[in-house]
């Protein structure tokens, strides 16, 4: 009788024609704007071309499993490798549900509210460096300098 033994069973490489090749068990194919994910024959996973969200999990998911390594993902799509790395190490620490979380934003309301903006331009007209404007105004030099360059405030011609 023989004894149990653990094999590792083979899958056939089977890969739908017209399908790029990742590796020789998993391919992706694009069609109308559709990317679908071949483990052999068998259809795993599908999105729409444009969707980086479940770009990033589908590809996670494959590396993560073993079915394929990052550098495949990385040759095979032209993407970054800090890309990929960061979204399996998202995948690892936070799960797949972290994909679709809204990304954090801003607390805080504008800085430049159009009585501050107005008070801004009075200290630059009246000849007043930028630092000093700002820190009157209690404004961080950077925020006062961006508004400058990019037109909301003007600085004054005086010297």
């Amino acid at each position: 009788m023989l004894g149990i033994e653990l094999m590792q069973q083979l899958m056939l490489p089977i890969i739908p024609q017209g399908t790029t090749v990742i590796n020789g068990q998993v391919s992706v194919d694009n069609r109308n704007d559709e990317w679908f994910y071949f483990l052999g024959g068998i259809p795993i996973y599908s999105h729409q071309a444009d969707n980086k969200k479940l770009f990033r999990l589908h590809t996670s998911q494959l590396i993560n499993a073993g079915s394929c390594r990052a550098t495949d993902i990385i040759t095979t799509f032209g993407v970054s490798k800090s890309s990929v790395m960061r979204s399996l190490r998202q995948l690892r620490e936070k799960g797949a549900d972290s994909f679709f979380e809204p990304r954090p934003s801003r607390k805080g309301g504008p800085i430049f509210t159009p009585d501050v903006l107005q008070q801004a331009q009075q200290y630059l007209d009246q000849g007043m460096k930028s630092n000093e404007a700002a820190n009157k105004l209690s404004i961080r030099a950077d925020t006062f300098r961006k508004a400058i360059s990019d037109g909301r405030l003007k600085k004054s011609l005086r010297y």
